[in-house]
């Protein structure tokens, strides 16, 4: 069997009203399908002088599908191994802007108007030629700012205005960096335009950056389109996190990183929702840790108090954290096993359940909301490279066994064998 296949990479083009790829050039590529993934394809993109792309989309039997992913690098293989070649279309930014004349048109229009006198003609031929004299040779209109202000919730604030330019002064277009959470919070310095993926994630870092630095910062707004974090009264620190438009990023477009009040020891934002987060490696490697070790921990890292009440929440809540999803993983056991299945073909995958009143050591008070639905007992899986593996090995075989130590417990169960090599497989 052939391992190459066609592509067609149509590149420089756009998208009419009926979804076709008009205009621009088109590239053929012959591909191997063992150097042929999603990250090939960008390194492809790159070989053609395109540093930066919006879009790459792919057509199958006339659908178009946006390419994102390994999936579709597979599909499009797929498609083109049976039809011959797969057409592939670039939609990258526009590098030059549209500039509207408007001097020119201006002095035309004033020469058309034949029911003019002399004088109003020659009084308008020098207003433009003042307008030549005050702008120079640019002919490109200027849009005021005002005209893009959008007004939220009945106020405007003067420095939310994103005056600033994406772009550089050789036009390319400025990449802004994304947060990294630091190892050590104390001390941070914030970065004008760094993006964050989400609200929520930025509103966590404000929670640590408040814990470990000890200022009472507070939310002043906390919309859909932008959220404003101040300090106390007196203050100057302020910052702005605004929703990139037409993206899922929020970037910090604000920033005044500069206090003058004093450190808050007794900070709100240190609760015990937060504390259990920064519990949950410590009680995954010991549940069972006692609370006078999470107030000494707390009160030398975070200087917080020493209250036995907040300790016990935050403990539990870490143990939520850690364990409390269990439930909703054995709800979707049949789901992961449709999918083992369906990405790896040939695959074994068995689940057993039994009813609900053979459930050993359970009580029955717990599912007389639901008792018509089975429980879990065991689940056996062999993916098929396991199969193919075991089948080279020597004709012997043991089994290794291993106690988990969950919120529920159980007991795993894996063939052992020897390869050629002698060395174990699993």
């Amino acid at each position: 069997m052939e391992n190459y296949f066609f592509v067609d990479f149509h590149h420089g083009g756009y998208f009419d009203n009926m979804g076709t790829c008009v205009g621009g050039d088109v590239a053929k590529w012959k591909c191997v399908s063992e150097m042929w993934g999603y990250f090939d394809v960008l390194n492809l993109v790159k070989k053609m002088k395109y540093p930066e792309i919006n879009e790459m989309w792919y057509d199958i039997d006339g659908s178009l599908k946006v390419l994102v992913d390994d999936k579709g690098v597979v599909e499009m293989e797929d498609c083109a191994k049976a039809t011959g070649k797969v057409n592939l279309c670039l939609i990258h930014p526009v590098s030059q802007p549209d500039y509207v004349a408007l001097i020119e048109p201006e002095a035309n229009a004033f020469e058309a108007q034949s029911n003019v006198n002399h004088k109003a003609e020659f009084e308008a031929q020098s207003n433009v030629d003042e307008l030549d004299s005050d702008e120079g040779d640019s002919s490109v209109v200027s849009l005021d700012d005002s005209d893009d202000e959008h007004i939220l919730d009945g106020e405007i604030f003067i420095d939310e205005l994103d005056t600033e330019n994406d772009e550089s002064d050789d036009g390319t277009k400025v990449h802004y960096p994304p947060f990294v959470m630091p190892k050590k919070m104390e001390g941070y310095k914030w970065v004008k335009g760094t993006t964050f993926s989400t609200r929520e994630e930025f509103k966590e870092v404000i929670s640590t950056y408040v814990v470990t630095n000890n200022r009472d910062l507070r939310f002043i707004k906390n919309d859909k389109e932008r959220v404003r974090v101040g300090c106390k009264d007196g203050c100057p620190f302020v910052a702005l996190l605004s929703k990139v438009p037409g993206e899922d990023t929020w970037q910090l477009r604000t920033l005044n990183d500069e206090h003058k009040c004093m450190p808050e020891y007794r900070v709100k934002r240190l609760n015990a929702n937060w504390l259990g987060k920064k519990l949950v490696y410590s009680v995954r490697e010991n549940p069972n840790i006692k609370l006078t070790d999470i107030c000494t921990k707390a009160r030398e890292k975070w200087r917080a108090g020493d209250s036995r009440l907040k300790a016990y929440k935050a403990r539990k809540s870490a143990i939520d954290l850690v364990d409390g999803s269990f439930k909703e993983q054995y709800e979707r056991l049949y789901d992961y096993g449709h999918e083992i299945i369906r990405s790896n073909p040939n695959s074994t995958l068995q689940i057993q359940v039994q009813p609900t009143e053979q459930v050993v050591g359970g009580d029955e008070d717990e599912y007389v909301i639901r008792p018509l639905l089975p429980s879990f007992k065991r689940i056996y899986m062999c993916q098929e490279g396991c199969k193919q593996s075991f089948f080279r090995c020597r004709p012997s075989t043991g089994l290794d066994c291993c106690f988990l130590k969950g919120y529920y417990g159980g007991m795993i169960l894996a063939a052992v064998g020897r390869d050629p090599n002698d060395q174990m497989i699993n």
